[in-house]
């Protein structure tokens, strides 16, 4: 219709699934169906300890645990709220427990972005030492600029709040064209759904950061 496949109206689907699962839906791994391509390298990259990282590993750990006995507090409060006969009391409380995760998810995002742009000049190092085509994949968005600068024309940068024309034109410079050596993309815009076959190499400054 449009907007994809309309299932409504559909029936007798638990039935459905079982006949799809034990008839025409292949399930194959990697291996088996690329049985070409190389094993998975996984390194972890430990960095110098200076004084700069100690301290923001620091400040990261005693916001943590700071935040952690504020949020239990705030969840123990909506448990006495629920038997509580003012309902007002439950909805009160449950409104400073999202403020409260909401504050403590900002000022953990910011210790993890300050951590990653602290990561830079390393990860620009490292780069310089790997050949070929390589993706350098980050999260916070002042990271993303802040390796584009530093990398120069030589990457290209897909991100949040880009066009699907303006990735899909990264996508074939970066598979095409020679002068371009990075792949620099957020892990929740460009992490699935882009064919980036040119390189083998993989470079993670920083993870995206979820409360959980």
């Amino acid at each position: 219709n449009g907007y994809g496949w309309d299932f409504s109206g559909a029936s007798n689907l638990e039935e459905l699934n079982m006949k799809l699962r034990g008839t025409i839906m292949i399930r194959r791994t990697k291996a088996e169906a690329l049985p070409e391509l190389p094993p998975v390298f996984h390194q972890v990259i430990e960095l110098p300890s200076t004084a700069e990282l100690r301290r923001l590993m620091k400040e990261e750990n005693k916001t943590w645990g700071g935040k952690q006995d504020i949020m239990d507090r705030l969840r123990a409060a909506v448990e006495i709220a629920k038997v509580s006969e003012n309902e007002d009391d439950y909805k009160e409380a449950v409104r400073n427990l999202r403020s409260g995760m909401a504050e403590s998810f900002a000022e953990m995002s910011k210790i993890r972005q300050d951590i990653a742009i602290a990561k830079i000049p390393y990860v620009i190092e490292h780069l310089s030492d790997v050949e070929g085509k390589v993706i350098v994949f980050f999260h916070h968005r002042e990271v993303g600029f802040q390796l584009k600068e530093a990398l120069g024309d030589n990457a290209l940068m897909v991100m949040g709040g880009d066009s699907v024309e303006d990735r899909q034109d990264a996508v074939d410079r970066f598979q095409n064209d020679p002068a371009v050596k990075y792949f620099l993309g957020s892990i929740t815009a460009a992490g699935v759904g882009l064919t980036l076959t040119a390189s083998s190499h993989v470079v993670i400054d920083e993870l995206d950061y979820r409360p959980a």
